[in-house]
Formats: structure tokens, sequence, C-alpha cells
């Protein structure tokens, strides 16, 4: 994953799975060091805060970050094994916590 390319700074995230997906992603993992998350009546806010550019996140943080854009958007892609692979044990819960809701498995 390079760091590379133009990232979205802000997702917007309609009620629902995706929603839900994006909170556990945001409270739950380094993403909430670097991301500030607001809620409103049918959609979901969550935007990166520019206190650490986000070239310089580590690399788990940063494809957590993918993932959450693939997650709100489908003209984005991520490899979920790329995620996955580098990230601690902490984010790999909420990563699989937030699959599940996505799976409506929760």
């Amino acid at each position: 994953m390079s760091t590379t390319g133009t990232i979205r700074k802000t997702l917007v995230l309609d009620a629902g799975p995706t929603a839900e997906a994006a909170v556990i992603l945001a409270e739950q993992t380094t993403l909430a060091e670097h991301v500030t998350l607001a809620r409103f009546k049918w959609t979901i806010e969550v935007a990166i805060n520019d206190d650490i550019p986000f070239e310089l996140w580590g690399s788990g943080t940063q494809a957590l970050w993918r993932l959450l854009s693939a997650i709100a958007y489908t003209s984005e892609t991520v490899s979920l094994y790329e995620v996955v692979s580098r990230l601690d044990l902490n984010n790999r819960r909420a990563v699989a916590e937030a699959v599940a809701v996505l799976c409506g498995t929760r």
C-alpha cells in the first residue's frame, strides 16, 4: 500500500451497517488518534484531522483508513489481506468486528 496518490480526507456514510462499521474503526483502532467522528441524524462523518499528516501515520493506520474508505465508497478498493497483515491484534479485532457488522452477523 503506497502512501502516494489521492486519499479522501472526509467520509460520509448513511446510517446502517456501513456507518456502524465506520464507528467501530474510528473509535476502536489507531484511527481514533487521527480522525474526528461526527454523528448526525441520517449520516456519520469521519474526517482526518490535520494534526499529523497522513504520510506520517503508521502503515497499519493508513491501511485502516483505506479500508474505511473502501467500506464507504464502492469506487475504492483495498486488499483485506494486505490491511490485516499490517495490523496489531487490537486493530485486527476491531476490523473483524466491523466486517461482522457489514455481514450482518453481529
